[in-house]
């Protein structure tokens, strides 16, 4: 009966002290609960007051939302008056291209008379340098008389210095008549030109000298000097003028007597051979020539053909290429400038073009842009803070779910995901 009643003590101890443990272990719990019901509270307290500054801030939202509408409108309006703008510059533009292409072409059609003008001027400037040299050394007359001009232009000659030769000094007023005075006076114009007599002696010296050749020196005269006038046949039936009226005398020569050149003033122009004849047999110390060169004097008739163009010829040529070098010289400079001037108005027109249309176009970017801020602010911006809260919460959840799990493969993933829609928003 003893050992009855120590197993039932024992059995009551063993259950009182199950219970006591089962008590201790209830009060943990309880201890865990309330714990748990503190922070759900907390979290729960937390919540309404997020949900309090949420409906703060859809409220703001939706004011920033209807500025944001006017903005937009504004902004549309603004967009409306861009794009007609840049509708106007556009046909604006193409007035401009189409007038640049014309202004292109007439500046193509104005470089190339430009061109032609400095080709005609180069050209016309090599004859004018060519006549000038043929001219200035005297190549049209006899070897003689050019090898001493050489030889002066060398300063081979001591006390020698003639004028020229006659033909620097003469000038035909009638271009008709020019190759019949050239032919004619042949031989005076090559007349050596000097001064005094004893520069003409001088000068018959140096010829002697030389191995061969001939020239005639002529002594300017004074302008006081008495000369046998040329008879007076100029109202005879044929004639048609006189050589001395047909010719000019320039520089010192322009005062003298034409009689200091006999054939020169005793020559009488006519136009039909036979005349001349009748006229040189009654006349036989006048000379009576035809426009193609050909002389009558007395019983002799003296004709031919030069082969190349003489002094004349080439003072008038000379002549016409100076002033048709600087006819060409002023079109060339006119051209020049009007070239230069389109070139600057092109530039000018350019510059003005890109800049208006580079402001047109920042301003509609500008207005792109800002479309573009007011649709994100829009999608975003009204419920940005309140997604903001959404995601911290969700956040939350997330690391306390990852807490729970046993590797972090899953939170790395969801870390991951999380990172992709937060680069998405």
């Amino acid at each position: 009966e003893r050992d009855s009643a120590v197993t039932d003590l024992r059995d009551r101890e063993r259950k009182i002290e199950v219970s006591r443990q089962n008590v201790l272990r209830l009060l943990g719990e309880a201890s865990s609960l309330r714990n748990q019901l503190a922070q759900i509270d907390e979290y729960l307290a937390s919540m309404e007051r997020d949900a309090q500054r949420s409906r703060r801030e859809e409220e703001t939202a939706s004011s920033d939302l209807t500025r944001l509408e006017q903005v937009k409108e504004e902004l549309s309006v603004k967009l409306s008056a861009r794009q007609l703008e840049i509708e106007t510059l556009a046909d604006r533009r193409r007035r401009v291209e189409e007038e640049m292409r014309e202004r292109q072409q007439q500046a193509v059609a104005t470089r190339q008379r430009l061109d032609q003008s400095r080709a005609d001027l180069s050209r016309h400037r090599a004859r004018k340098d060519s006549l000038e040299e043929i001219l200035s050394h005297r190549a049209y007359t006899t070897e003689s008389v050019k090898r001493l001009f050489t030889a002066i232009e060398h300063g081979q000659v001591q006390d020698f210095k003639p004028t020229g030769v006659l033909a620097d000094f003469v000038e035909v007023t009638d271009p008709a008549w020019e190759k019949a005075c050239e032919t004619f006076l042949h031989e005076e114009l090559e007349y050596v030109v000097v001064d005094q007599w004893a520069q003409a002696e001088r000068g018959v010296e140096i010829m002697k000298a030389e191995s061969d050749g001939r020239a005639t020196f002529l002594i300017h005269p004074e302008a006081s000097a008495k000369w046998p006038d040329a008879p007076g046949i100029s109202a005879e039936p044929g004639i048609v003028g006189r050589l001395d009226e047909t010719l000019r005398l320039t520089n010192g020569f322009s005062a003298a007597p034409h009689g200091v050149i006999p054939r020169l003033s005793r020559c009488f122009l006519v136009n039909d051979k036979n005349e001349a004849q009748r006229l040189a047999t009654l006349y036989p110390d006048c000379y009576f020539l035809l426009p193609d060169g050909v002389s009558y004097h007395g019983h002799a008739v003296s004709g031919g053909r030069k082969s190349s163009g003489g002094p004349l010829a080439l003072k008038r040529e000379l002549r016409e290429l100076s002033g048709q070098v600087e006819t060409r010289e002023r079109e060339t400079e006119a051209l020049t400038s009007e070239l230069e001037a389109a070139e600057q108005r092109r530039a000018q027109r350019q510059r003005r073009q890109c800049q208006q249309a580079g402001g047109q176009a920042d301003d509609v970017t500008v207005i792109g842009i800002d479309l573009r801020n007011l649709l994100r602010q829009r999608v975003h911006g009204g419920g940005g803070q309140c997604g903001e809260h959404q995601r911290q919460d969700q956040a939350r959840h997330t690391d306390i779910d990852e807490q729970r799990l046993p590797n972090g493969d899953g939170a790395k993933q969801r870390k991951a995901d999380r990172f992709l829609a937060l680069q998405r928003t």
